[in-house]
């Protein structure tokens, strides 16, 4: 799924995927965020948990949101955001959920 929203002032330009499994894709969607130029990504079914470190899954250039699936495998969420669209959100501003 593709959206682009815009007006006189600004353009926005996102992509959302369901990645089942994003560690295994993730050079896969780096290359897909630089050619495309997107602004906002946010992706499902993840599939990250605590052994995968952030390192591994950020997007240079994007703040990045992850919320992993604590108790069973699959799950997981993660929402990048490019950093010259917004300001940095804390995890605490967010909440544990």
């Amino acid at each position: 799924m593709r959206c682009s929203v815009s007006n006189s002032t600004s353009h926005i330009k996102c992509f959302y995927t369901n990645a089942n499994s994003l560690i295994q894709k993730i050079d896969e969607l780096r290359y897909l965020v630089e050619i495309s130029k997107y602004d906002i990504i946010a992706v499902t079914e993840t599939w990250a948990h605590t052994e995968i470190r952030d390192t591994e899954l950020l997007i240079e250039g994007f703040n990045m949101y992850r919320v992993d699936r604590k108790v069973t495998r699959g799950g997981g969420v993660v929402l990048y955001i490019k950093e010259t669209r917004v300001r940095p959100i804390r995890r605490s501003e967010i909440g544990d959920r």
